[in-house]
């Protein structure tokens, strides 16, 4: 009994994991998030992970090639304080302000 019970937990695991390399990263949610794919099921998970990990968070944008800095504070012309903000200065998808 008790090798039955340990044999249908490997294959368990075995299917878990096999399930895990399969789902497209925007729909698993214990990948991190890929700012190059599409949105997906797992996505404001993702995205709410990376609001409490800002070093995750640049990560990811670097690594989709999305240019931001750092708000700088003294550029700030109101009481509230932006620390910690980004700047977008180039988004991974081409865009423009002016209406076609």
């Amino acid at each position: 009994m008790r090798v039955r019970i340990i044999a249908t937990f490997l294959v368990l695991c075995g299917i878990l994991f096999g399930l895990h390399t399969i789902i497209p990263s925007q729909h698993n949610p214990y990948r991190a998030l890929d700012a190059t794919e599409s949105l997906g099921l797992a996505t404001r998970g993702q995205l709410v992970h990376l609001k409490r990990n800002p070093q995750l968070c640049r990560q990811v944008l670097s690594a989709a090639g999305i240019g931001f800095a750092e708000y700088s504070s003294r550029e700030s012309t109101s009481n509230c304080s932006p620390e910690g903000t980004l700047v977008l200065e180039r988004s991974a998808t081409p865009y423009s302000a002016v209406p076609l």
